[in-house]
């Protein structure tokens, strides 16, 4: 066990996110090194860090979930208790630096180009899929979480994309996601984990990706909305299934 968890720390110190702004000391380290205490092995490659499930097997990690919204516009798929809820397809209980944590688990790399929500630079990081399982009255349902998505404007439903790692960043040596309880965003947020790396999620850039005004005025961008019944009825648990995407070798 305890080699186990000194390789987890390796791991996790070599892609600990780097302060947002100069600090005097190095708070940000011992911060995501103290979550080490949250890590249990469960079997050989196997891992619990609170409420996540990672499964280094597989290439996968699962958290549980609940549907908060069915309907409406958004610019999160997932946010935590105490997040923006009032724009968030599902409510999510684990700890956003568990699931920091977990992808680094499967070797994932954070990209962490993002400087402000809205950003209109393409996010990057170590590519991932997100599937949402549910039960129905007929059995279980299983999509792509993008699938209940669509652009406000051209009412086009969002094609099957890779998410990325982007990976929150530290801000006065505090782990933003913890704060903002922002864990998967569709805006181009820095301070959440894992986003989308579509254009039309940033603020426009160019006439070819400008959208209507949002109806919430401000910094909002408000590119996509959800599918009208696709999304389970609200209070449904959900399970949102996080899959590693290889990098496939140049050639």
């Amino acid at each position: 066990m305890r080699s186990a968890l000194c390789s987890i720390l390796l791991i996790i110190a070599a892609a600990l996110p780097l302060p947002a702004k100069p600090a005097a000391d190095d708070r940000a380290q011992p911060q995501m090194k103290a979550e080490m205490k949250s890590v249990w092995k469960i079997a050989d490659g196997v891992y619990r860090i609170g409420k996540v499930r990672v499964d280094q097997n597989k290439g996968h990690l699962w958290i549980p979930a609940k549907a908060h919204m069915d309907s409406g516009l958004v610019e999160y798929l997932a946010c935590g208790p105490e997040g923006k809820l009032h724009e968030s397809v599902l409510k999510v209980e684990a700890r956003p630096i568990h699931l920091q944590v977990g992808l680094l688990l499967l070797n994932l790399k954070p990209g962490r180009n993002l400087s402000f929500q809205g950003d209109p630079t393409i996010p990057t990081g170590s590519p991932v899929e997100i599937w949402a399982e549910w039960k129905t009255p007929s059995g279980k349902k299983r999509i792509r979480a993008e699938e209940w998505l669509r652009n406000r404007v051209t009412r086009r439903a969002v094609p099957a994309v890779r998410w990325v790692f982007t990976g929150s960043r530290f801000i006065d040596n505090k782990f933003a996601a913890e704060g903002e309880q922002s864990l998967i965003s569709v805006c181009h947020d820095p301070d959440a984990i894992i986003d989308i790396p579509l254009e039309e999620a940033g603020k426009p850039k160019g006439k070819n990706v400008e959208p209507a005004p949002s109806p919430y005025g401000g910094e909002h961008s408000h590119a996509f909305e959800i599918i009208p019944g696709l999304v389970p009825r609200k209070g449904t648990d959900v399970i949102l299934y996080i899959k590693a995407v290889p990098v496939e070798e140049k050639k």
